[in-house]
């Protein structure tokens, strides 16, 4: 019963929501005060406050507000795929600066590496250096030269 409630009541509303209607009963309203005018100017007062605004005002206004409801509508829809469209853009910056962020990961690993082989590698360095100033050394003993001290 309230699915047919419900349809009904968007016939309904939206056959009473058209410029059609409003023409169909203003048509009514004139052709009714042509047929018997009012007597006085209260009745032509009373007619145009009473029957002509009452029965034009709804279809006007419920046109109007479909109309911005369609609006509004098309605005909601537009934002929407705005957002959606920078939500993607969001999700594949977050995905580029993840795998960036892996790599300066990788990176760091490397260079804590190197550095705690620097340390051998300075060593191994000065031993190779005095062990080349102590070959020129017996090198040049045997010569009869002089030795060096670097």
């Amino acid at each position: 019963m309230k699915n047919f409630n419900n349809f009904i009541a968007n016939k309904l509303s939206a056959a009473m929501a058209t410029m059609a209607l409003f023409w169909l009963l203003l048509i009514l309203d004139v052709a009714g005060v042509i047929i018997d005018p009012p007597a006085s100017a209260q009745g032509w007062l009373l007619w145009g406050v009473s029957i002509l605004f009452q029965s034009i005002a709804l279809p006007v206004l419920a046109f109007v507000s479909n109309k911005q409801a369609e609006r509004t509508e098309k605005v909601l829809r537009e934002t929407h795929d705005q957002v959606l469209s920078e939500f993607k853009e969001l999700k594949y910056l977050h995905r580029a600066h993840h795998a960036e962020l892996e790599e300066l990961k990788a990176l760091q690993a490397e260079i804590a590496r190197l550095a705690e082989h620097q340390g051998s590698l300075i060593k191994w360095a000065e031993e190779v250096r005095k062990a080349n100033i102590d070959l020129f050394n017996r090198v040049n003993e045997t010569k009869g030269d002089v030795t060096i001290g670097l």
